[in-house]
């Protein structure tokens, strides 16, 4: 509960336990609550209180009266009363009843007066004061600072006990006769606030948060917010479910007009700007749920992250979804930004999280060439390069070895340098040089060699990439072409293109959502070369859809051994376009299905709206006869996509394709093996915080939930009347007790030594390797990169940024035996932990000892029991068969901090 209290409201509770020390009293009761809020002295309920004619001096005396002094001092820990804890958890409601998503002392005040009956109430109403009258003051005070916070000029925070907001962005200049707020709200946007004053009359609420604006987001169902929310798989279930359990139903549906909260107010206002810097004269969905990422301390912001959709995640399928917007003549980052590609787009993002996975808190131009060679990106920059025989991996480990990491991973907005803005402004330069219409890959390669002072600049021309010999490369990529000439193809191209492509489309009124991911991973394959019919793309996604009953059309396939196997995996859409990437491996080259030169926002659009005009079912359909040319999915390329997972490849559909070469050497894995491969990649095998319905002491937040075990049910609900205890329980409005805990942050980093050494070879190779794949997700989560060592090459250190680095964990297979030396060296001399995974005889025969800086994880064949036992912190053992139990506890001993 705590996490919303605003700092007066906490240091109320603080001056509560000093005035029951003073009084040498082991408790914190009601009482103490009240003398804390007239130490304050300051916040609003301190006003009340003083309005009332309330002051310290004579609240002491009554309480030294009703209660007396303590014979000797308290320890160090003073607990809560129980009916104090009651006025905690009241003062949530009250926060919640009066719109308002934090905790002031006014809403303890409120609490403490609802409550009624504590020694607290005694003393007011001895004082003098009528509680109902001492309520309504207080929500008359409340009502005067909020109606001064909602009018011009900004609200002055003495009034408030909130903490300082974020100043709120600009709001940009309205049109001339506009005072409304949604001016410049188009249609979509316009129902979306509608949209979100009906979830918040349904859940009860009465005010619009910016939880409320996130579920009229999805609800809308059309706009660019809910395609970018439903590609990063959020649903409306899901945060309806939430923000149940976070907040949970109000008392009374509110009437009439429901007023947005101080920061909806403010995601409003950094919508508009965020319309204005993407030169849009209008605001739409996207805009608002852009305000909402930037406004990162709202709950609707905290929801994405919980989630799993990372705010800057939430940007970039934004910004892949948006077309590029008008040219203007100003050369800003973000006017410049408007003129993007959406693989510069991306390019900006991935050099945002280079530098946050490296520790380092600005954004340079190291950060952007780390974003153009990212595997994610391609295009004609990295093309280029490797025309020129430069490398994008060796080209990645000599950056991160000349710039290193940061003590710790930045939060919040990243700032870009000097010399990074210097080349997107570059890259602009030459894309008008060029006459191209659009900032690409491609420009900024050349915009590094143009700055020339920089990182990037030193290490390519290290390679002898100098700027002549770019330019040239960039040209052989793009055709030819010369400089007064586009690359972006005619539309009649690109219209034919699309009509060609539906026409492969077999009418079948399915879910237009699988069709949309269809399409959009159509495009991405063609990005990488890989030219399929749609109709064939899109008879893969309906027939490994899980659950889905073959059409008469379909019938013959569904049972196919490798359809089956890829339903069974029961992946996502967008993910599942990468299936059809396997399946049409064969399909015959026809240069018709090849899309034209162009952006692939332009192209989805042409081929979306030539589906809609019905120029489908002309083409003969080629899947069975692609499906039953020969089997294609082997026991090693499940393992394959359960290694990379679902996320991986619906980023790059064309991803299993390129790792099949070595899936053939993946062994087949047993049903307990691939439930726990499964599971590792589902999650961090040690969460960053972990929910249990406790009131253990320990660090973490207390408060309530509407979810929990019958047996934390609060004091309060247990008192009830079984009627309406039972009412209460149907209606799913109980109060529970819930506790949240800090676990052991990781160390920064470590270096997994994997032994792939004859004897690791079967089971004991595929538990080693879900081991490392855990350790990895787990590092992960918390935005650090490990770093992959091979026992029979000590002195080649891989960093593993993306789930494709993790197949070569996986493929990698050496027949010379171990020689340890040099690999125990490497640990004792690395700056970082190191992780052995090993199988436990050799660690016996070389007496190997687990320490600090070198932690084990071993494991054996069935029947082959180690002689002497593990010996913990740092040794961790796996069963032949490993459970979930043994492994987070193995990634647990990885992890663990040096000091135990």
């Amino acid at each position: 509960m705590f996490e919303r209290f605003t700092d007066r409201a906490r240091s109320i509770v603080l001056l509560a336990r000093d005035e029951a020390r003073l009084l040498n009293h082991n408790h914190i009761g009601t009482e103490h609550l009240l003398l804390g809020m007239l130490h304050e002295g300051e916040a609003v309920a301190a006003q009340a209180l003083t309005n009332l004619g309330i002051t310290l001096t004579d609240a002491r005396e009554l309480v030294r009266e009703i209660i007396g002094r303590g014979s000797e001092p308290p320890s160090e820990h003073i607990p809560f009363t129980p009916r104090a804890k009651k006025v905690l958890e009241l003062s949530l409601r009250e926060a919640l009843q009066t719109g308002n998503n934090y905790i002031g002392t006014e809403h303890v005040l409120l609490g403490l007066i609802r409550e009624g009956e504590g020694v607290a109430c005694q003393v007011l109403v001895r004082l003098g004061t009528d509680l109902r009258g001492a309520r309504q003051a207080v929500l008359s005070l409340l009502a005067g600072y909020q109606a001064r916070a909602s009018a011009p000029p900004a609200p002055d925070e003495r009034y408030t006990d909130s903490a300082p907001a974020p100043a709120p962005a600009p709001t940009p200049a309205p049109e001339p006769g506009s005072t409304s707020l949604f001016d410049r709200f188009n249609d979509r946007a316009r129902r979306v606030i509608v949209l979100s004053q009906e979830e918040a009359r349904m859940l009860r609420h009465n005010y619009v948060g910016t939880e409320h604006l996130l579920l009229g987001l999805i609800h809308e169902n059309e706009g660019v917010a809910a395609r970018a929310l439903d590609h990063l798989g959020i649903t409306l279930e899901a945060v309806r479910e939430q923000i149940d359990e976070i907040i949970g139903l109000g008392q009374q549906a509110p009437s009439g007009h429901i007023p947005l909260t101080p920061r909806t107010r403010a995601v409003i206002q950094r919508a508009q700007l965020e319309a204005t810097r993407l030169g849009r004269d209008y605001v739409g969905t996207e805009h608002i749920l852009l305000g909402l990422i930037v406004e990162s301390d709202g709950v609707a912001a905290q929801l994405l992250v919980k989630l799993g959709a990372g705010l800057d995640r939430v940007r970039e399928q934004v910004m892949l979804l948006l077309p590029p917007g008008p040219g203007r003549s100003a050369t800003g980052v973000d006017n410049m930004f408007t003129l993007y590609d959406p693989l510069a787009r991306r390019i900006v993002v991935l050099s945002q999280e280079s530098a946050r996975m490296l520790g380092h808190n600005y954004i340079g131009g190291e950060h952007v060439l780390l974003g153009l060679i990212h595997d994610q990106v391609g295009g004609a920059g990295v093309a280029a390069l490797e025309s020129m025989g430069v490398a994008p991996a060796d080209l990645r480990a000599e950056v991160e070895r000349i710039i290193g990491s940061g003590p710790d991973s930045p939060s919040g907005h990243i700032p870009f340098t000097a010399r990074a803005k210097k080349i997107l402004e570059l890259a602009f330069r030459e894309s008008q040089d060029l006459g191209h219409a659009y900032v690409g890959p491609e420009h900024f390669l050349i915009a590094m060699l143009r700055e020339g002072e920089g990182v990037p600049a030193q290490v390519l021309r290290r390679r002898g990439v100098d700027l002549d010999r770019a330019r040239r490369a960039v040209f052989e990529v793009l055709g030819g072409l010369p400089s007064d000439v586009s690359v972006d193809a005619p539309s009649d191209a690109i219209e034919e293109w699309a009509r060609w492509q539906a026409a492969t489309l077999v009418p079948t009124g399915g879910a237009s959502a699988e069709l949309y991911h269809g399409v959009s991973g159509l495009v991405l394959l063609g990005q990488s070369g890989l030219h399929l019919p749609l109709g064939f793309v899109a008879d893969v996604l309906r027939l490994t859809r899980s659950g889905s009953l073959p059409d008469e059309r379909l019938a013959a396939l569904h049972a196919l051994p490798d359809v089956q196997r890829l339903r069974a995996l029961a992946w996502p859409p967008a993910a599942r376009v990468g299936f059809a990437a396997l399946l049409g491996s064969g399909v015959p080259a026809d240069p018709r299905l090849a899309p034209p030169t162009a952006p692939p926002a332009e192209l989805r659009a042409s081929l979306i709206r030539a589906i809609g005009l019905g120029h489908t079912g002309a083409a003969e359909p080629i899947t069975a006869d692609v499906l039953r040319a020969s089997p294609r999915i082997s026991d090693g390329t499940v393992t394959t996509l359960i290694v990379v997972g679902p996320g991986a490849v619906a980023a790059d559909p064309a991803l299993p394709l390129r790792l099949r070469h070595g899936a053939d050497t993946l062994p087949a894995l047993s049903g307990p093996q691939r439930a726990l491969l499964e599971w590792t990649g589902a999650r961090a095998v040690v969460p960053a915080r972990s929910r249990a319905a406790s009131t253990a002491p320990g660090p973490g937040l207390t408060g309530i939930s509407r979810r929990g075990r019958l047996t934390n049910l609060l004091p309060s609900q247990l008192v009830l009347p079984p009627a309406i205890l039972r009412h209460r329980f149907a209606d799913r409005a109980l109060l529970y007790r819930l506790h949240e805990t800090e676990t052991q942050p990781p160390v920064e980093t470590v270096r997994i030594l994997l032994d792939t050494s004859p004897p690791t070879f079967g089971s004991i190779g595929v538990a080693l390797r879900i081991v490392v794949q855990a350790i990895v997700s787990t590092l992960w989560a918390a935005r650090r990169v490990p770093t992959l060592v091979y026992l029979d090459q000590p002195g080649l250190e891989t960093a593993v940024h993306k789930p494709s680095d993790l197949g070569a964990a996986w493929t990698h297979q050496s027949l010379e035996p171990v020689d340890l030396a040099p690999v125990l060296v490497g640990a004792q001399r690395s700056g970082q932990p190191s992780v052995l995974l090993t199988q436990h005889r050799l660690v016996a025969d070389h007496g190997i000892v687990a320490t600090a800086q070198l932690r084990v994880i071993t494991t054996q064949l069935p029947g082959d029991d180690p002689e002497v036992p593990p010996e913990p912190p740092f040794h961790a053992h796996l069963t032949a068969e490993p459970t979930k139990a043994q492994l987070t506890a193995a990634v647990r001993t990885a992890l663990a901090p040096e000091a135990r």
